[in-house]
């Protein structure tokens, strides 16, 4: 794909998560080019949220209106606009099917993982899937 300014990216972005991820329809806005995606837990305890800022797409939660965790699209080897599509759209779908596990721990540090550490105690984090939030 040809180089893509901010507003191509986001436009981009924008018309292939909201054909794959329906839902996000009522949660999206614009802030200038930049394509922002609020999308609140059935429990309404986290959001998960999607930006295209700076040409490139980054994946985080809030929780209490604050970011406890994000990432980049480009963490997983993705680089141009189809591949971080892909790859977000997979990333997505992990964290919707609970395949990607949301985990914190008395710090109330938090990360996303596909694995689940066995030799950590038990006590020392909480595993949830997204509807558990």
């Amino acid at each position: 794909m040809q180089d893509l300014n901010q507003q191509e990216y986001s436009d981009f972005i924008q018309r292939n998560l909201q054909r794959i991820f329906p839902s996000f329809m009522d949660f999206f806005r614009f802030e200038k080019d930049v394509y922002i995606i609020e999308y609140p837990s059935e429990n309404k305890h986290m959001t998960l949220w999607v930006s295209t800022q700076d040409c490139e797409i980054s994946i985080g939660l809030d929780k209490d209106g604050e970011c406890i965790w994000h990432t980049h699209m480009s963490q997983f080897g993705a680089y141009e606009p189809e591949t971080e599509l892909n790859a977000a759209v997979k990333f997505i779908n992990g964290i919707f099917d609970g395949t990607e596990i949301i985990v914190t721990n008395s710090k109330n540090e938090v990360f996303v993982t596909d694995t689940i550490e066995e030799s950590v105690p038990d006590n020392e984090f909480i595993y949830k899937t997204w509807r558990e939030f």
